[in-house]
């Protein structure tokens, strides 16, 4: 066996690949050979496929100055899929690159959710948002621009798709019940010249954030002229213009014809249903109109 000579050393953080670690009367033992045996015990050691949960995987610790340590697959699964939930508070949320892969919302009202900004992240980083509120969770860019408009009952996923910039681009957004559609019975609010209304059937098709409503409703007006008729949303959405909901309205009166146009009613985030009045008997009136999810 040879004989070893041990040797005064001295630190070095970063030592290149020529520099000795020992030496024996033979050979000197360099770094570059120490890490390349290092790598071939890797590689020679017998995969595990199923890990259990107090199984140790090593790591490097950057909050500790990188000092040695280990990870279970336990906490590292946890890590992975971790939960945090938020009561909406009309409120912002903003994530960074440690937040929680899963973000859920509860309440009974709305939230914005603000994004990490991307040059923190990786590309792929995923974060999923469950809408378990009544109200609409409204996600944006780390630059305010809106990414997706996520309903009550809805889960998406956001996907990091680039790591430069501050818009919507940087984000690919994919959601529960994106497309939709089924029969509800509308709120009807008697706003104007109206004694009494019954919805008689209502329709509605969601397509990504835009919904179509159709339907029919018997009204008994109290005189001729201006009148106009609430109708809840199939969908909710925080109407703020005029021109977020559009649609118009008809009567089924042929000699007294009626006709009129549907707005978005902003103040009470519903549509509103205006026309003028020539027949005061009861009779059925049909409307249209589309509105987005804000």
């Amino acid at each position: 066996m040879a004989d070893y000579q041990i040797k005064d050393l001295t630190t070095n953080a970063s030592p290149a690949l020529t520099d000795v670690m020992a030496e024996d009367n033979a050979s000197n033992v360099t770094y570059k050979s120490t890490k390349q045996k290092l790598f071939d015990l890797i590689a020679s050691l017998t995969a595990k496929t199923t890990l259990a949960e107090a199984d140790i995987i090593p790591l490097t610790d950057s909050a500790a100055s990188n000092a040695a340590k280990g990870i279970t697959w336990t906490n590292l699964r946890s890590q992975v899929d971790s939960f945090t939930t938020t009561v909406t508070a009309a409120g912002t949320t903003t994530l960074t690159a440690s937040s929680t892969r899963i973000q859920e919302f509860t309440g009974t009202t709305t939230q914005t959710v603000v994004m990490p900004v991307v040059s923190t992240l990786v590309l792929g980083r995923t974060f999923i948002v469950i809408n378990n509120s009544t109200g609409i969770i409204t996600v944006n860019s780390s630059g305010g621009n809106l990414i997706a408009s996520i309903a009550a009952g809805e889960v998406w996923r956001l996907v990091c798709v680039l790591v430069t910039g501050t818009a919507a681009a940087s984000w690919d957004a994919a959601g529960g019940n994106n497309t939709n559609s089924g029969e509800y019975t509308p709120t009807f609010t008697n706003t104007t010249n109206i004694a009494a209304s019954t919805p008689a059937s209502t329709h509605y098709m969601r397509i990504g954030n835009t919904v179509f409503v159709s339907g029919l409703c018997l009204v008994d007006p109290t005189s001729t002229g201006a009148t106009e008729l609430g109708v809840s949303l199939p969908i909710a959405s925080n109407l703020a213009d005029l021109k977020d909901c559009v649609g118009n309205v008809t009567s089924n009166d042929a000699s007294s014809p009626e006709s009129g146009w549907v707005v978005a009613d902003t103040t009470n985030k519903r549509a509103k249903v205006q026309w003028v009045t020539v027949n005061i008997g009861n009779h059925y009136v049909a409307f249209s109109f589309m509105y987005k999810i804000i």
